[in-house]
């Protein structure tokens, strides 16, 4: 099972879920990614992996290097929860093997034009 959860999953707008259409305050994790490991299992699913970052930037655990996260104030996320922590849990008490997902491409950052594939997301140092 593959997870895409984030910004455009509240916005319907898929195609344009650049950070300056989408502001955080319109994502609302909730706070049982269980109901989606009780799906997977049901389904027979053997592992189900998560987007935990996705190109629009939108971190969906608390992260130090950005407020473009479910730990920022502005985030109505259900006690600001870390949900790649509960997905993992989630998974690991079901016996379905937890997978993650990170865009190295991150359109939240200064500088990457309308498309921004052509450049090095900022805050990943290369070493």
């Amino acid at each position: 099972m593959f997870i895409h959860f984030g910004m455009n999953t509240f916005s319907n707008d898929g195609a344009k879920d650049l950070p300056t259409r989408i502001r955080p305050c319109s994502i609302r994790p909730i706070s049982n990614p269980g109901q989606w490991i009780d799906a997977a299992v049901s389904a027979k699913m053997k592992f189900a992996v998560l987007t935990t970052k996705h190109h629009d930037g939108f971190l969906l655990w608390d992260s130090a290097t950005t407020d473009y996260d479910v730990g920022n104030a502005k985030v109505p996320a259900a006690g600001h929860v870390d949900v790649v922590k509960l997905f993992v849990d989630a998974c690991r008490a079901r016996g379905v093997a937890p997978g993650l997902y990170f865009s190295i491409q991150d359109r939240s950052t200064a500088g990457l034009g309308a498309s921004g594939w052509s450049v090095t997301n900022e805050r990943m140092p290369r070493t």
